[in-house]
């Protein structure tokens, strides 16, 4: 989402998007560990379409991180193929340090 989009409603992102599902999130954190709350909204309506919590140790972050991707698939009712699984689950070797800011 581009800065000239802030401070605007939902409903006027989606609409200039042009899309219906919004994926919004909130991530926490303190020396070791790390919680992620996920929401998947459909715009049309007032409730989320889909809200979980994630949480786990900082060094577990890839883990997590594949636990929300596998989560938001199986809400949307998505199946991958294994070829499509395998390419998902294909990553540069980094060391967890690095994701730290």
């Amino acid at each position: 989402m581009s800065n000239s989009n802030l401070g605007k409603p939902l409903e006027k992102v989606a609409a200039d998007l042009g899309v219906n599902l919004v994926l919004r999130g909130h991530v926490s954190s303190t020396q070791q560990l790390l919680k992620i709350v996920v929401n998947l909204q459909n715009i049309s309506d007032v409730q989320p379409f889909w809200t979980q919590e994630f949480s786990g140790k900082r060094s577990e972050l890839l883990t997590i991180q594949d636990q929300v991707y596998d989560r938001l698939l199986d809400a949307l009712g998505v199946n991958e193929s294994e070829d499509q699984r395998f390419r998902g689950l294909m990553r540069p070797v980094i060391p967890a340090a690095a994701y730290d800011l």
